[in-house]
This record gives structure tokens, C-alpha cells and sequence, in this order.
């Protein structure tokens, strides 16, 4: 190795002055070429990415910034703070529209259901049988289809005579009728028995959650205490527009 220096320390003296400042500005623009390349223009490029982050960041921060002023301010309008109160009590109303809508809807039972519920009621009503149950064609020249002409059956408290009676609550049906919504389904029920058991029965019908209206009784004595109603009611069928509009409201 140090002959090697030795060698190379000869070679360099016999080099000419200006051949030496040759090698001296090709070695220091080697270097010069090389820390560009390898440091500078590398370092560069992390400091330019790392302003853009900042500037970024930056940015976003001033935005957050203007956002909470914003909200701070909308959270200190009296009207805004009204508006919303006012938004949350209607959604209160419209689901409470809502669960009355599907009240309505379902406050109707079925031909079969209605017959399977009038035949069980009869193991908790003693003295009493049902002679007949059957769907009967509506008449509009007898029966007018008026909801408040004919009151729903509710406490049944009509004397028992011979003939036709009218229905219980009869007298609780206004002056003006209104026509009833939906379609009427009319139905006659035919109950035989002893006084007490059918106004038991009657009762127990009356209690039902679906709404049944009353068209006419009629109560005859067969054999004393034995004894005869027909009960005309109907109910009433929720339309296919409401049932449609209760369908897209929920």
C-alpha cells in the first residue's frame, strides 16, 4: 500500500500544473454531480412534500375553525334551537298519526276470524248457542251505510222485549251522518238461549278490540226463559286507497 502511494505521489509530480487543475475540477464536479443527485435534490423533494402536508393540514384546520364558528353561532339562534324543537314534536305527532293509522287498519277482522272468535267466546259464555252466523248482503234502501247513524256495539244495555228492538246504543248515534269509510261488511248472528247468557254474550262482544256496528236486534221469547236474537252489525273494511297510503306511510 505504501508503494503504491509512493507510485502514485510520482505519477502526480510528473503531471503538469495544468493537467492537475484538469483532474481538480473533474474530481470536484464529480462530487459536486454526486451530493445533487444523492443529497440535495432527494431532500429537497421530502421538504417540498412535507410543506404540501403542512399546507394541508393547514387548511383543513382553518375550515374545522370556520365549522365550529358556524355551528357555534347556529347553536346560539333562539330560532334555530325553536326550529328544531318544532321538528322534534312533529315527529312525536306524525308517529302518533302513524300508530293511529294502523289501529285503524287493523281494527277490522276477517269473515273466518271474526266466526272462529264468535264460536270460542261460547266456551266462556255458558247457556248460550249460536244458531247461525252467515254474511248477508247489504241492502241500502233498508240499511243506509252511514258510520254515525249506527253506533259501534259497546255496553249493551237495551230491556228485552218481543220483536224487533233497537240497538243498544242507539240512542248515542248523532243528528248528521257521515258516510263510513271503507267498505261494509254486513254479517247476522243468530243466538239462542236464556236472557242473562246472551247479555253476557252480547257483553263479551261489545269488549272486542275490533269495531263492530250495530244495524238491528231482534229478540224473541221461544220457550220461557228460552229465547231467540238475530243480531244484524257489520263492519268495516279499510279501502284500498287508505290501505295504500298506510303502506307507503310506513
Amino acid at each position: 500500500m505504501k508503494e503504491y502511494l509512493i507510485k502514485l505521489r510520482f505519477k502526480i509530480d510528473r503531471i503538469s500544473l495544468r493537467e492537475r487543475i484538469i483532474i481538480l475540477a473533474g474530481i470536484l464536479a464529480s462530487v459536486t454531480i454526486l451530493w445533487l443527485f444523492v443529497f440535495y435534490y432527494p431532500q429537497k423533494g421530502v421538504l417540498e412534500q412535507t410543506r404540501q402536508v403542512l399546507d394541508a393540514e393547514q387548511t383543513a384546520i382553518a375550515t374545522l375553525v370556520q365549522k365550529r364558528q358556524s355551528i357555534e353561532n347556529i347553536a346560539k339562534d333562539d330560532t334555530v334551537i325553536k326550529l328544531l324543537n318544532k321538528f322534534e314534536r312533529l315527529k312525536v305527532d306524525m308517529q302518533q298519526l302513524q300508530n293511529k293509522v294502523v289501529r285503524y287498519d287493523q281494527r277490522f277482522i276477517s269473515e273466518q276470524e271474526l266466526a272462529k272468535l264468535l264460536y270460542s267466546m261460547l266456551e266462556q259464555t255458558r247457556g248460550v248457542t249460536i244458531q247461525n252466523f252467515s254474511n248477508v248482503d247489504f241492502i241500502q234502501s233498508t240499511l243506509p251505510e252511514t258510520l254515525a247513524a249506527q253506533a259501534p256495539v259497546s255496553s249493551a244495555t237495551s230491556t228485552p222485549t218481543s220483536g224487533q228492538t233497537s240497538p243498544p246504543n242507539a240512542e248515542l248515534a248523532p243528528n248528521k251522518p257521515e258516510k263510513a269509510p271503507g267498505q261494509r261488511v254486513q254479517y247476522m248472528l243468530t243466538l239462542e238461549g236464556d236472557y242473562f247468557s246472551i247479555m253476557a254474550y252480547l257483553e263479551r262482544l261489545e269488549q272486542l278490540p275490533w269495531q263492530l256496528y250495530w244495524d238491528k236486534m231482534d229478540y224473541q221469547v221461544k220457550n220461557y226463559p228460552q229465547a231467540v236474537v238475530v243480531v244484524y252489525f257489520y263492519t268495516l273494511k279499510p279501502s284500498e286507497q287508505s290501505t295504500s297510503s298506510s303502506g307507503v306511510a310506513k
